[in-house]
């Protein structure tokens, strides 16, 4: 607009016929690297309208080139090099709706000193819960709930305002040959799972559509050719697709993936999935008013149907961190298996319920679930006492729990048609309308829209 000049400026590219006559040699001519060695200087004046766009906008500078379908399959090795692409971007996807946050729980007793003081944690093989509360039989307690985001864990910006509530309850004994418990629930994972297969199955039936139309074209141009083939890819993608749903691989990033990972200590090994089911478009909840939505109320664990949950009152918050510390009677739950020595062949479970208050990635609450092992003894003998005393070792005072935050579903598993191909069908100037009535360029106007 500024510089003037109608006809675009032509570069050729470097010669580089030696590089591809040796790449032709070896089969690899579509991995060329063509370079180009270009200078040129534009007049442009300098006006009070130049300056005001460029301190208000964007001095545009447009570079062309001719299109390109891609490299070809028949390159040894592409396939396996494409496949690993797509599963990088799959996980990309995913990465900017995922975020994990850690869950710490504290149990504090009476000491001599008559304070509170954090009890001992056992780590057990046969315990999944991160480890077994030494509790002393008969004493008033206290709990420590702190919760936080965790750093490289995903881009999805959560921010923890406020505990708001710490509620225990639903007690239970298991023996210890019996299969440990843990604080592992996939209620939110079938949900997300269920929705994403949705929107994957509503994009395969489009495909499905728009291959078939063009199947039984009778005349095709080079161009329905190549739009055919990107529509077959394209469904191939989605397959690949689909079976990340149902079976997601080990440390892929995706929901639901096994955790591949080395917990640290006291963390529990499996990693729950929260799901916000938030709008894509701008993350807001679906909740309408003033009202607060709540997230993970359902989330409930195994064996805790049917268990009353007392909630603890709140003594104070620690400004520092996200955590707050509740006072904590086990005398309500009116339960023997808190109040008498725990047997040596037994596991006696509690599950602590906190509320937490978002404000970001909207104003929402989330519950969390820990469930927690105890053993109830009676006293320490004096030969523990003094051992504990002499040999000092880092004793663990705290287990937790990782949950992964997904907000929505990625919207590019929700859109019926890649953008690339659907920006190649605008620019043919075709008219033709999808299937919810829309034309393809009003289509690809949508996503240009989204993103400038």
């Amino acid at each position: 607009m500024f510089c003037g000049y109608s006809d675009p400026t032509v570069v050729p590219a470097v010669d580089n016929s030696e590089q591809l006559n040796s790449n032709c040699q070896i089969g690899q001519r579509d991995s060329l690297v063509f370079k180009f060695d270009h200078t040129n200087d534009f007049t442009v004046p300098i006006t009070e309208e130049f300056i005001e766009h460029c301190a208000e906008g964007a001095l545009s500078i447009e570079v062309w080139g001719h299109r390109s379908a891609g490299f070809s399959r028949s390159k040894p090795g592409w396939e396996v090099e494409q496949q690993l692409a797509k599963a990088r971007s799959l996980a990309d996807r995913w990465s900017e709706l995922t975020r994990k946050i850690e869950l710490w729980v504290e149990i504090q007793e009476l000491n001599e000193q008559g304070e509170y003081s954090p009890v001992d944690v056992v780590v057990k093989q046969d315990t999944w819960t991160g480890g077994i509360y030494q509790l002393r039989q008969g004493q008033q307690r206290r709990i420590q709930v702190r919760v936080k985001p965790v750093q490289n864990s995903g881009t999805l910006p959560i921010i923890c305002q406020s505990i708001l509530n710490i509620a225990v309850g639903s007690v239970s004994v298991r023996n210890r040959l019996q299969i440990p418990l843990d604080s592992y629930q996939d209620e939110d994972l079938s949900i997300l799972r269920e929705k994403w297969s949705e929107a994957l199955m509503r994009r395969r039936q489009y495909l499905d559509q728009q291959i078939q139309k063009l199947i039984n074209k009778q005349d095709k141009t080079e161009q329905d050719i190549e739009r055919e083939q990107s529509l077959v890819d394209q469904w191939v993608s989605l397959t690949e697709e689909r079976n990340a749903v149902l079976v997601p691989a080990a440390g892929s990033g995706i929901p639901g993936a096994p955790a591949d990972w080395n917990p640290p200590a006291g963390m529990e090994p499996h990693i729950p999935v929260l799901f916000l089911d938030l709008n894509a478009d701008d993350l807001s909840t679906h909740q309408s008013g003033e009202e607060v939505s709540v997230t993970g109320v359902n989330s409930i664990l195994p064996k805790e149907h049917g268990n009353k949950f007392y909630n603890l009152p709140i003594i104070r918050h620690i400004e520092k961190d996200v955590c707050a510390i509740a006072a904590w009677d086990s005398s309500i739950h009116d339960n023997k298996h808190l109040n008498k020595v725990t047997d040596a062949n037994e596991r006696v479970f509690l599950i602590l319920k906190t509320t937490i208050r978002l404000s970001h990635p909207a104003p929402m609450d989330l519950v969390l679930r820990k469930r927690l092992a105890l053993n109830i003894y009676k006293r320490q003998s004096i030969t523990d006492r003094i051992f504990k005393r002499i040999v000092r070792t880092d004793c663990l005072t705290q287990t937790g729990v990782t949950y992964e935050v997904v907000s929505n579903i990625p919207k590019a598993s929700e859109e019926l048609e890649d953008r690339e191909s659907l920006a190649q069908i605008a620019a043919s100037g075709e008219d033709n309308s999808l299937c919810d009535g829309e034309t393809y360029i009003g289509k690809f106007n949508d996503y240009l829209a989204e993103y400038l």
